[in-house]
């Protein structure tokens, strides 16, 4: 049921977006090396897609929980004793759990 739903809230840049990550050749390494992510610029430029085009896909890919900001299992940098995690945002970006089982139903073949 939640799958029908996420579904019905994809418009076709995101079905795109989602659909040329998982056909890309280092599409495991992706999955599985949490320290890997998605660049967003290469991807918009692969799909032939605006900024505004892109921006409102992904932010929507955001919402669904399909995709999230990158951000390094280790800290890049501490302030005093606190980790400090930055998020890679639509420019920088990993598909998650939910968003691989979607495209595992939806675009594996049997």
């Amino acid at each position: 049921m939640v799958f029908i739903e996420i579904l019905k809230n994809l418009s076709k840049n995101e079905i795109r977006i989602l659909s040329a990550i998982h056909t890309s050749l280092d599409r495991n390494n992706l999955r599985y090396n949490k320290n890997s992510y998605v660049d967003g610029n290469v991807v918009r430029e692969h799909l032939c897609l605006s900024k505004e085009e892109y921006e409102l896909a992904m932010l929507n890919l955001f919402r669904l929980y399909c995709c999230e900001g990158f951000h390094q299992e280790t800290s890049a940098m501490y302030f005093g004793n606190i980790p400090i995690q930055a998020n890679g945002g639509i420019e920088k970006f990993r598909i998650t759990a939910l968003g691989y089982k979607l495209l595992d139903m939806i675009l594996e073949k049997d």
